[in-house]
């Protein structure tokens, strides 16, 4: 072979040889990819993101989260600085039983005064007649850090409730009365220690005397 013909086939040997590797070096997107992975869409979240349904509210409660205790007769919570007396540590649905004669009580509504820290009232009723008429009841005034004292407090009742008399007997501390309006009677009292003024309400036809209230207001007031 001649000495161009050498020449003119090394290099064509060697274009051939370079074409072979660029062809071996190149990438394809696809392999490199490796197992196809699912992206999600736009506003989309993947299975490894936690969602609202997925994160436990005992693991994370907000900050500042206040919960109020709201009184019920069977009610419970966590109670707040601003939640209203619990009526129910002062009367309950077994001394309104007592009191009444009815075993089958439920709470029902006592109209009147808002709830507050320094106020309550919780009442019972028949749950097997809805002609049982009101029941009983038992209003609470906590006077402690008040200005007026629980004998004040007394006395300023006694000026708005009708059909008042005094209690006879020394079973109440001084100041008690009762109140007889419409069907009910109510007998007000002031705790024997405790800065606390009740008011204790019954059917006149269920506490068919003065003196079956002033037993049970007796106890109430000597446990405060």
């Amino acid at each position: 072979m001649t000495q161009p013909l050498k020449i003119y086939a090394l290099t064509a040997a060697l274009l051939l040889f370079a074409a072979c590797s660029d062809e071996t070096d190149a990438v394809d997107p696809e392999a490199d990819a490796g197992e196809d992975v699912e992206q999600p869409a736009p506003g989309q979240q993947s299975d490894d993101m936690p969602t609202a349904d997925s994160i436990d509210p005992d693991d994370a409660e907000p900050a500042g989260l206040e919960r109020i205790y709201v009184e019920s007769a069977d009610s419970a919570g966590v109670i707040s600085d601003d939640a209203p007396l619990r009526a129910q540590s002062y009367f309950d649905a077994d001394q309104a039983a007592e009191l009444i004669g009815d075993d089958d009580l439920e709470p029902a509504d006592f109209a009147g005064q808002s709830p507050s820290p320094g106020y309550n009232a919780i009442r019972f009723h028949s749950a097997n007649d809805e002609d049982s008429g009101f029941g009983t009841g038992l209003q609470i005034w906590d006077l402690d850090g008040e200005d007026l004292t629980a004998d004040e407090r007394l006395e300023d009742l006694r000026s708005q409730f009708l059909g008042v008399s005094d209690v006879d007997g020394d079973e109440l501390t001084d100041g008690a009365f009762v109140s007889e309006r419409g069907e009910l009677r109510t007998l007000v009292f002031t705790a024997d220690t405790a800065p606390y003024v009740f008011a204790l309400t019954c059917d006149l036809d269920t506490c068919e005397t003065v003196d079956e209230l002033v037993g049970h207001a007796a106890g109430l007031a000597a446990s405060h």
